[in-house]
């Protein structure tokens, strides 16, 4: 009983201090309410302007992805090196890491530079295409390598069975580590939506932006309880 009654109180002081901290930001926006919404429209106009440069992001992380995949093939040439396996092992693990973040971060770029791509015509297309095949391409060799590393590897990016074909290739400790990073993806991923939520209401009550933003969030987030319950309730039968 003491234990809940600290887990209550504790639960009621976050509470206090959320809804202080919350009145706090209102009354903010409501005294600066013309100049931030003077601002969000310059950056509005800043981003579908100048939106295009954000594929230099894209393609320096492709970059440094590729550089660690060449850093990687030096270290596989020596593989009967133990120490030479696990930094072979990490430094593809980097460039996985970064080729995984540009495929999001280019669907960002196409938001952003929506309207500027159409002024650049077919400097704009060859953009696209050049970013989407390095993507593909990194993909594909990186995961190469993992296999030459370990051969009991299945899949090919290529295939939409890849996510399922490797993860029934990994052992059960590999299994183990990719279910304790969704698990903890899980936790984050609901964080996240939780704050993202409370500020785009934030913002929608201002009419800093549209109420649609907060009905996409709440559908992805219901989304993500929604699968998450149901594989769990999967997994119990």
């Amino acid at each position: 009983m003491n234990y809940d009654k600290k887990i209550m109180i504790r639960f009621v002081f976050i509470m206090i201090i959320s809804l202080i901290i919350g009145g706090f930001i209102g009354f903010l926006i409501g005294g600066y309410y013309q100049e931030l919404f003077e601002w969000s429209i310059y950056l509005s106009d800043l981003m579908i302007t100048y939106g295009v440069f954000a594929y230099g992001i894209g393609y320096f992380l492709l970059l440094i992805s590729t550089i660690y995949y060449f850093k990687a093939k030096s270290y596989l040439k020596a593989l009967e090196d133990e120490i030479n396996y696990e930094t072979a092992n990490k430094t593809l693990s980097k460039a996985m890491i970064f080729n995984n973040v540009a495929m999001p971060l280019m669907f960002i770029c196409l938001g952003l530079s929506a309207f500027s791509l159409f002024d650049l015509g077919m400097i704009s297309f060859l953009l696209i295409v050049v970013y989407i095949v390095w993507t593909l391409i990194l993909s594909n060799v990186i995961i190469k390598s993992i296999k030459q590393m370990a051969p009991e590897k299945k899949g090919n990016v290529f295939d939409v069975k890849f996510q399922k074909d490797w993860y029934e290739s990994c052992d059960e400790l590999e299994k183990l580590q990719i279910g304790n990073a969704c698990y903890k993806t899980f936790k984050c991923m609901t964080n996240i939506y939780l704050v993202s939520a409370v500020i785009i209401c934030c913002l929608s009550y201002t009419g800093f932006i549209s109420p649609f933003w907060i009905l996409f969030i709440g559908m992805l987030w219901i989304l993500q309880q929604a699968i998450y319950s149901i594989y769990c309730m999967k997994e119990n039968i």
